[in-house]
């Protein structure tokens, strides 16, 4: 599952390119990807949605041609004795992965990437995912966008200019 969605799309979007279409998205549920423009020739919006209210979002991001992953543990979970318990597993324990991120969300050109790397970043936490990308960047080629259990929204450089907010964000170079 860390990576079934993130595929899939990256295939569905190669199948665009192949049938010479103009332009595509495909959405599955958390994962977007994006290939060229509207008929109109306007890149596409995507809604990045708010973890704390999911009939609002965090931010819309401009964008063609990228995967916009989105993993947190705040849609697929249960509580028990007080204690809420999410699909996304800390290989180290066995268990949800405690993390201080509520949802991180990757920006890349492919799919399965961006689904890995959002799933792992999540289960890492704000500080080590930032630092994660300090390292990698360049060699995955991948932005991040970040809200964090605190409510405080920090993006990469990459994203700012195609990220708008009604949100104060801070930015990571």
């Amino acid at each position: 599952g860390g990576i079934a969605k993130g595929y899939a799309s990256d295939k569905v979007i190669n199948m665009a390119k192949k049938n010479k279409m103009h332009g595509a998205i495909v959405s599955l549920g958390g994962n977007v990807q994006t290939y060229g423009t509207k008929e109109n020739g306007k890149k596409f919006k995507v809604g990045i949605e708010n973890p704390y209210n999911s009939s609002d979002q965090i931010g819309i991001l401009t964008i063609t041609n990228k995967a916009i992953i989105t993993s947190g543990g705040y849609k697929r979970f249960f509580e028990k004795n007080n204690k809420k318990y999410h699909h996304i597993i800390n290989p180290k324990t066995g268990y949800p992965a405690e993390s201080d991120i509520e949802s991180v969300t990757v920006v890349s050109d492919s799919g399965a990437v961006g689904d890995a790397l959002s799933t792992a970043l999540y289960v890492l936490g704000k500080d080590k995912a930032i630092k994660f990308w300090k390292k990698y960047r360049e060699q995955y080629n991948f932005d991040l966008i970040i809200m964090d259990k605190s409510k405080n929204l920090t993006i990469t450089q990459g994203v700012k200019k195609q990220f708008g907010s009604d949100f104060k964000f801070d930015v990571i170079e």
